[in-house]
């Protein structure tokens, strides 16, 4: 019986090959749970439908936004990877973290937002520091200017995106809005987070900072599901099956 959500993207011992040579196998209670819900925003959501998404790396969320863009209403961008996107948009990020081998890509994402016509929200106003080491200096402002670094969205963009979140029947939810791990900089999560947990959505969060958020603030309860799976709800997102799985259909 695999019920080992979280580990179920990877092809390990435990939970891809030992499977193999059993004929009576089957998936837990815990994995079941994790199946249906995401299964429930994936196959039939509800609209308006909402994906939030954040964290360091566009890299990590690009084949999520390409599976969910034929599906999805809205894309409320956050964190590091909202940088990337908009130096793909031409604006001026100063110091702030970009993937620059992965400009094209991002490029090719806004293209088809804007082909599908998708609402495709990036910040408009920034936390920003000169260092990260300097919470006490932050300053928020819709430029980034030469020298300083984006660490979490401003009060404009929580605004802007509570519009959405609020009006959503379906959301998903992964990745930080900011350098969630020092405080100053997760402001804009935990307002994210509040948000969420008061649309009244059918909302399933993936990710150990965004679901950290929500414990934090004591608004679990009001969540539909909080995945306890990172790397595997990813996979599941990108349209992907899991090893962990699939193994399990299979006849030895």
């Amino acid at each position: 019986i695999n019920d080992a959500f979280g580990a179920s993207h990877r092809k390990h011992l435990s939970v891809y090959s030992l499977p193999a040579y059993f004929e009576d196998k089957g998936i837990g209670f815990l994995v079941e749970k994790e199946l249906k819900a995401f299964c429930k925003v994936l196959k039939d959501p509800e609209k308006p439908y909402t994906v939030i998404m954040g964290g360091s790396k566009v890299s990590d969320k690009i084949r999520v936004l390409e599976h969910l863009l034929p599906v999805a209403d809205q894309f409320l961008i956050g964190g590091a990877m909202a940088y990337t996107l908009l130096k793909a948009k031409g604006m001026d990020v100063g110091s702030s973290r970009v993937e620059e081998d992965r400009l094209d890509t991002a490029i090719r994402i806004l293209e088809e937002a804007d082909r599908l016509n998708r609402d495709f929200i990036l910040p408009v106003d920034h936390c920003i520091v000169k260092t990260v080491d300097r919470p006490g200096e932050k300053i928020y402002s819709r430029q980034i200017e030469t020298g300083y670094m984006g660490v979490d969205i401003g009060p404009e963009t929580v605004r802007l995106f509570s519009e959405f979140i609020l009006k959503a029947k379906t959301i998903v939810w992964n990745g930080p809005m900011g350098i969630f791990e020092i405080p100053d900089y997760a402001v804009g999560t935990n307002r994210v987070a509040e948000k969420v947990s008061q649309s009244g959505a059918y909302t399933v969060v993936g990710g150990g900072d965004s679901v950290r958020a929500l414990r934090a603030l004591g608004v679990g309860d009001e969540i539909g599901h909080m995945s306890t799976g990172g790397g595997a709800s990813l996979k599941l997102l990108e349209g992907n099956g899991l090893p962990g799985i699939n193994v399990l259909l299979k006849s030895p």
